[in-house]
């Protein structure tokens, strides 16, 4: 797996700092395990951002400026978008005829310490609702710079797109990454032993806990409350239910440590498919041992 992230887009006073979309859900945790591999790491002093959430608050930012100015109707803030298209081609063609510059933001080193609130969002909306643009690179891309996009997706290509992206949104993009950054150092990696310990402990005590209830069928009550009841004390007065529910809910506990290392995208599929194929081969080695006996 190709893993790329934009440094030295902006230099800080004595410290780097890296961009990547969707950094901290994927790109950094993922670079960061690697490291921890090859047993390296980056100076204390590199920082890092996620163009994502820089793309996200400056453009609906300028977007509210713009609404502020004056009443607008629904057809005109519909066209605020094309206007964001046409003022950001113009200025991407002033700076591919000028001489790029390096430019050096200076910052004190308390704001460092202290610019973390909108850094470690898991979206950018999270505060606020749900804008009605997409917010991918591919349509930022397209949407700031007016043409369409070739091979997204590809490491090297998105580095480009987002370098692109943040020169078209200029100061802005360099202030909002200067006051929404956090140190590398502190980004968890990403691994995927807890995946594998969830889907061995939920798997493995599926059959497990099917076979503890067995003759909870026959358990009968006289009124919905007392047949709660029965049930209740059926299953905790037995512990060949009690013990794998507990296992159970200890994998439970390593799926919650797993979701904060990983994405979504990546524990959900991948603990839930694990614990289908242990239940799976568990289920049969259960049945083939049972033939034996």
């Amino acid at each position: 797996m190709s893993v790329c992230v934009h440094l030295n887009i902006v230099v800080l006073e004595e410290t780097s700092s890296s961009s990547a979309q969707n950094g901290f859900g994927f790109d950094y945790p993922i670079l960061k395990h690697h490291l921890e591999k090859l047993k390296v790491s980056f100076t204390n002093d590199l920082m890092c951002a996620d163009c994502y959430h820089a793309f996200y608050d400056i453009l609906e930012s300028r977007k509210r400026m713009k609404m502020q100015k004056g009443t607008l109707n629904k057809d005109e803030i519909d066209e605020i978008g094309s206007s964001l298209q046409q003022e950001n081609s113009l200025h991407m063609q002033q700076v591919n005829e000028s001489t790029p510059k390096r430019q050096i933001i200076k910052t004190a080193s308390h704001r460092v310490q202290n610019s973390m609130s909108k850094a470690v969002r898991r979206f950018p909306w999270s505060q606020g609702e749900k804008p009605k643009e997409k917010y991918k690179l591919k349509d930022v891309y397209e949407r700031l710079l007016n043409r369409p996009c070739i091979d997204a997706h590809r490491a090297e290509n998105d580095c480009v797109m987002a370098l692109q992206c943040s020169v078209v949104l200029s100061q802005d993009f360099v202030h909002w990454v200067d006051g929404n950054h956090k140190p590398f150092a502190e980004v968890k990696p990403m691994t995927i032993g807890l995946l594998l310990v969830t889907g061995i402990l939920w798997g493995c005590t599926n059959p497990f806990i099917r076979r503890g209830t067995r003759g909870l069928r026959a358990v009968r009550g006289r009124s919905w409350l007392s047949q709660l009841y029965a049930e209740g004390v059926f299953l905790l007065g037995n512990w060949k239910y009690v013990v794998p529910w507990l296992v159970n809910q200890g994998g439970s506990l390593a799926y919650l440590a797993a979701l904060q290392r990983l994405p979504l995208c990546v524990a959900v599929p991948g603990a839930n498919s694990l614990a289908f194929v242990c239940t799976a081969a568990t289920g049969a080695a259960c049945q083939l041992l049972a033939s034996f006996w």
